[in-house]
Parts: structure tokens; C-alpha cells; sequence
């Protein structure tokens, strides 16, 4: 399947998109300047690649995701530089891998 992007997408477009097929969501949304997402109807189970996802989003604060955010992927660098995401803990550059994807321990939110 080919790349996707979000750029010139509005938040609604970007939250209802289907992203089932997909494995590379790397810089995805870098540098987005949103403060919030609701990714609840997004499909990661293809995911192989979440490299900088959310790099450098630096005004985000919150992203709402009900469900099992699946990936592969061991990159550590999925939430760098996300310095005012809040989600379920405050952020830590030494944590910023795919594994804080969730809601009972990430930076996500229901």
C-alpha cells in the first residue's frame, strides 16, 4: 500500500481516516500543531513502523484512543519530543517508544 499523509487534512478528516491497510505511520505527524487527537477509530494492526509517529509535536496535549494499539514496531522514538502530552503520565524523553501508546500507562487518553 502506498505512503499516506495527514498534511492539508483537518482534524476530522484525519480522525475518521482508514489506516487499516497501513504498516509505515513513521513522521506521520511531526511537527503536527494540533493539541488534540482522537485516533479511537484507528486499526494499528498492521503497523511495522511508528518511528517519530508523533515526533516533535510539540503543542499536542492529548490523544484519545480506545482499544489495543497494535504494533511491531521497537522503535524508541515514537513520542520524541512531545514535551506537553499528558495522557496518563507527564512526558520523559527516556520514555517515547510505541509501548507508551496506551491508556492505562502512556500518554493516551479514553
Amino acid at each position: 500500500m502506498a505512503e499516506f499523509s495527514i498534511k492539508g487534512l483537518s482534524r476530522k478528516e484525519i480522525e475518521n481516516l482508514d489506516v487499516s491497510g497501513y504498516k509505515d505511520f513513521s513522521n506521520l505527524f511531526e511537527d503536527y500543531e494540533g493539541e488534540e487527537l482522537d485516533l479511537s477509530k484507528w486499526d494499528t494492526r498492521n503497523a511495522t513502523n511508528m518511528k517519530y509517529m508523533f515526533g516533535f509535536c510539540k503543542n499536542l496535549i492529548n490523544i484519545y484512543y480506545n482499544g489495543t494499539w497494535y504494533s511491531d514496531d521497537v522503535s524508541t522514538n515514537t513520542f520524541t519530543g512531545c514535551e506537553n502530552i499528558s495522557g496518563r503520565r507527564s512526558y520523559n524523553s527516556l520514555n517515547a517508544g510505541p509501548s507508551y501508546a496506551n491508556s492505562t500507562t502512556g500518554y493516551f487518553l479514553k
